[in-house]
């Protein structure tokens, strides 16, 4: 038995404005439980809660790729992806004087930090590099990899004491940074119907991807998704491929920050800075052959390439 979103709808409280349920739907099926709204439920974490909450996410996302070495989705990606959210949500209400309830942005951030705990090392697990180590393997290789992740992070959220609208948005919010549906592989798996056009959503995907605050950190990461992990595109034959993907990439981002803004309704990447090292590392990567820009990409990022490659 399923959901029908305009049924549960009224019984989110304050979730209901930032769940888009029809979209959810249509991505997973929404399954039914008995479920009455108490508003009590829907009070916020106290502080000294929160940080236990949050803290005990950071670990328990850990555990789940400890194992595997990945280079790029492990502990420092998930930390990288909470400062995200922190700056967002922190410059939202400082300079433009958004407000969101206190138990939706406490549910945002706890996503935040399970995103992509039991990532594999690989878009898809069909590709895990150690498919003998694969996270939850009972729920095969035929499944994106974002909903394990959605999964294993529920389990938690209940055991943690969030709410059913609660755990419901932060299982949303895991799923709208579903990746790659694009590719013959996302079709295979049938998620190339997802698609984010809401606030949080657009968030969520934003902070997965947020720039780097250097061009030598944007290389370090570049290699070791696109070289030493198994990207959504497979992995670039040459450094001109992988320089070509990485603009690509960029371009992605200014799309998502763009979207950003227009939903924030204000200059939210400008302010934050992204915006400005987005533009910074697109110039490097299109300068003069002849300049010290095209000498600083080509040595950091077919550095770092070389030293990937040498395993």
């Amino acid at each position: 038995m399923y959901w029908n979103p305009t049924e549960i709808g009224p019984k989110l409280g304050v979730f209901e404005r930032h769940i888009p349920l029809q979209d959810f739907a249509s991505w997973f099926p929404l399954v039914r439980a008995s479920y009455e709204l108490d508003n009590d439920e829907l009070n916020a974490f106290t502080p000294e809660e929160l940080k236990a909450i949050l803290r005990r996410a950071f670990i328990e996302a850990h555990k789940t790729v400890r194992g595997l070495n990945n280079a790029y989705h492990n502990v420092e990606h998930f930390s990288n992806f909470f400062e995200a959210q922190i700056n967002l949500i922190d410059t939202l209400q400082k300079r433009a004087g958004h407000q969101f309830p206190e138990i939706v942005v406490q549910a945002f951030l706890f996503a935040g930090l399970m995103h992509d705990c039991g990532h594999c090392g690989a878009t898809f697990r069909s590709q895990a590099p150690q498919k003998t180590k694969l996270f939850l393997p009972w729920m095969g290789e035929d499944v994106a990899s974002e909903y394990v992740s959605m999964c294993a992070a529920d389990k938690l959220a209940k055991e943690l004491g969030f709410s059913v609208p609660a755990r419901l948005f932060i299982s949303f919010l895991i799923a709208a940074t579903t990746y790659g549906g694009n590719t013959e592989e996302g079709k295979r798996l049938k998620i190339d119907h997802i698609k984010v056009t809401d606030f949080f959503g657009v968030a969520m995907r934003l902070c997965d991807v947020a720039p780097p605050h250097s061009i030598t950190e944007g290389a370090r990461r570049d290699n070791s998704v696109s070289i030493v992990e198994i990207p959504v595109s497979g992995k670039p034959e040459t450094l001109e491929q992988q320089l070509s993907n990485r603009v690509g990439f960029l371009n992605y981002i200014q799309i998502l920050m763009n979207s950003m803004d227009e939903l924030a309704g204000c200059e939210l990447t400008e302010w934050l800075g992204w915006q400005e090292r987005v533009r910074q590392e697109l110039d490097c990567l299109s300068s003069d052959p002849s300049s010290l820009k095209h000498l600083l990409t080509q040595t950091i990022f077919g550095g770092f390439r070389d030293i990937a490659l040498m395993g």
